[in-house]
């Protein structure tokens, strides 16, 4: 892959046909190649194949990078479920021990 065109996607803006969207299931579940080729009942070129695909459409270069970015978007997801924060918060005087 071109490094200058290596550009990384949100992980919601990228569309995986059935076979990738499968492959990456068994990927992010930390399937070997040769099991996702044996789940999906292909060789272990094709499942190569739909993994290398499956790289470049989230602008990555392999497993470990695409594990990080999926880790990263969970953490993102979640914070923006968690409640907002309160600015400050002021307790009454002899509350805190003055």
């Amino acid at each position: 892959m071109d490094k200058l065109n290596h550009q990384k996607r949100n992980l919601s803006m990228v569309s995986l046909t059935r076979k990738q969207d499968e492959a990456f299931t068994y990927l992010m579940e930390g399937y070997t190649v040769q099991e996702i080729a044996d789940c999906m009942g292909i060789g272990n070129t094709g499942a190569k194949h739909h993994l290398t695909i499956i790289y470049k459409k989230f602008g990555v270069m392999g497993k470990r990078e695409l594990l990080e970015m999926v880790r990263s978007e969970k953490v993102k997801e979640k914070k923006s479920q968690l409640p907002p924060r309160p600015h400050s918060l002021v307790l009454p005087r002899g509350l805190c021990g003055f």
